[in-house]
């Protein structure tokens, strides 16, 4: 029966490749067929990097001695910086009319209300972060 090929794929295919012309199959072997004939340990890699290192030993000793890196300094730890709550009175544009200390709610949204019957636009009520400064 003459050789039909392989297909790319691995199967029998219509002849696309023989499987002495696939480019590839040559190289592919599976890594467990390999064996540890094929990788080094670490210890010998160890061994090889110190023999390494004994044959520049003598070189190393006229070259000058490197500068220590200066220690680095730590990142300033961040300054805590310290909220209040207040109450403020919004117009429609956000734009903040009136501020309340947080227990005077109940005098913002009077406030927001008489604003709101004597204007044409509405106020509201929200609450306000700020910095406490000292």
């Amino acid at each position: 029966m003459p050789d039909q090929g392989v297909s790319p794929t691995g199967g029998p295919g219509v002849g696309w490749f023989s499987r002495s012309d696939y480019p590839f199959e040559q190289e592919r072997v599976p890594a467990m067929a390999r064996g540890k004939s094929g990788l080094k340990n670490i210890r010998e890699m160890r061994a090889e990097a110190e023999a390494a290192e004994k044959v520049k030993a003598p070189d190393s000793e006229k070259t000058p001695a490197k500068k220590k890196a200066a220690p680095r300094k730590s990142a300033k730890a961040p300054v805590e910086i310290r909220k209040k709550l207040f109450w403020g009175v919004f117009n429609q544009s956000l734009k903040r009319v009136a501020l309340f200390e947080f227990h005077q709610k109940n005098e913002a949204e009077k406030k927001a209300d008489e604003l709101s019957k004597s204007g044409k636009s509405q106020h509201f009520v929200q609450k306000v972060k700020e910095e406490v400064s000292g």
